[in-house]
């Protein structure tokens, strides 16, 4: 019979066998009295139970040497194959970015050929005009106080939220898309005297985008070759009339944004909001009323009858309507001097 271990003892003997000890004992021998007792021999750390012999092979491929298995990799060491290893992982990203890279350059090269094709800006005097950019086709036009770009149609029918986008961006709820940045045309609207305002509010209430008035001209030519004008509403209908669009635009001029991990500062007009139809806090030109991007209540759509065909390169003026020239104070009558 053994003898377990009680009290202090067996709260020693649990503890050590946490810790990977064990307590051997004797088997419990009778002392003299005829009590029986129990003889505690050594404490030694727990040794894993040996590894069975292999079993020999038999029959025909007894001769053959056993199998060898794979050494086992070093503790520590990195598995090349292995998704997670920070080398892997390194060596993957430089390869997105590679070819990030290269996917960039190739558009950008398309995009200089599809400029080209454009072809030059439909406007009087193209010689004196000033390029804002040497790829993108924006102009500034000194003595008439104007922007001037080259663009394409893009959709002729349904919905939508803008007028004019920038490339890769809306050109699906867009009649006009044109490959520049948004901040470039800002800039050549500051620079021809154009003062822009705010973007549209909408909390704690709404409030109208504000800002110059900018009067949009669109020239083309039509199948026949015959250079055409309009005005950029006449492709905008307004849905609740089905007549083009009443309103005009106002230089609401986005807003500036700070990457806070980069640092670098954008234009959040360059998601698209370019030349807006419905409200965006980010827009640069807006309708000053109010006017819902939720689709379903979406108040203008594409004016189809009077859209020439998509790709048909457009040139768009942008200038700023001339404000009325204030009329100076009059002059107050002065009180007659009573001589005293």
């Amino acid at each position: 019979m053994i003898q377990f271990p009680s009290g202090r003892l067996l709260a020693t003997v649990v503890f050590l066998a946490a810790a990977g000890w064990t307590l051997g004992c004797q088997p419990a021998v009778e002392s003299s009295a005829g009590q029986p007792t129990s003889v505690p021999t050594t404490l030694a750390l727990a040794q894993p139970a040996p590894a069975p012999p292999a079993a020999r092979a038999v029959g025909p491929d007894a001769s053959k040497e056993p199998a060898q298995t794979a050494p086992e990799k070093p503790a520590g060491k990195p598995d090349d194959d292995d998704p997670f290893n920070p080398a892997e992982i390194e060596k993957t990203r430089k390869m997105i970015e590679e070819e990030m890279a290269k996917e960039q350059a190739k558009w950008l090269e398309q995009q200089k050929k599809r400029i080209a094709e454009l072809g030059p800006p439909l406007v009087e005097n193209v010689d004196k005009l000033i390029r804002l950019d040497k790829v993108y086709p924006v102009w500034t036009d000194p003595q008439k106080k104007r922007v001037v770009m080259v663009g394409e149609v893009c959709r002729r029918e349904g919905p939508l939220e803008m007028f004019a986008c920038l490339r890769r961006t809306k050109e699906y709820e867009s009649v006009v898309v044109v490959d520049t940045q948004a901040q470039i045309v800002h800039a050549g609207l500051l620079a021809v005297g154009a003062q822009n305002g705010t973007p549209v509010q909408f909390d704690p209430a709404y409030k109208a985008a504000t800002g110059d008035e900018i009067e949009v001209t669109l020239v083309w030519k039509d199948k026949q070759g015959k250079q055409q004008t309009a005005r950029a509403q006449e492709w905008v209908r307004q849905v609740s009339t089905k007549k083009a669009m009443p309103f005009p635009w106002v230089f609401a001029g986005s807003r500036f944004t700070k990457d806070p991990n980069s640092g670098r500062t954008y234009y959040m007009a360059e998601s698209g909001d370019f030349i807006c139809v419905s409200n965006f806090g980010t827009a640069m030109l807006d309708v000053p009323v109010e006017s819902s991007s939720v689709n379903r209540e979406l108040q203008f759509e594409a004016f189809t009858e009077h859209i020439p065909d998509e790709a048909t390169p457009v040139t768009i003026i942008l200038a700023p309507k001339k404000k009325a020239a204030e009329k100076p104070p009059e002059a107050k009558p002065q009180a007659k001097s009573d001589g005293k």
